[in-house]
């Protein structure tokens, strides 16, 4: 399933409010804002994922859709937003 980040951003916001788990089981949360996600790993230390680096994200897994992070090494995120990506096209295809 192709998107682009406007589409992404908008499933991001109706989703926020469930329970979240990375690949490896890691749990999360997230919020987003205006200048991208403000998110909340396990570890408790809240950062923030910038529109460009969701930019960046969406073009990657549009041109490869590809479930692996290490196809997205130069993203510091991606563990994140793949979990958001895999639970987009899951609910794409209902």
């Amino acid at each position: 399933m192709k998107f682009n980040a406007a589409e992404f951003i908008a499933f991001a916001q109706f989703a926020q409010d469930r329970d979240w788990k990375t690949k490896k089981g890691l749990q999360f949360s997230y919020e987003v804002i205006n200048s991208g996600i403000c998110l909340l790993p396990e570890s408790g230390k809240k950062r923030n994922i910038s529109n460009s680096e969701i930019l960046k994200f969406c073009k990657i897994f549009s041109e490869t859709q590809s479930k692996l992070t290490s196809d997205y090494k130069e993203l510091f995120n991606k563990s994140y937003l793949l979990a958001i990506a895999i639970e987009y096209c899951t609910q794409g295809n209902e």
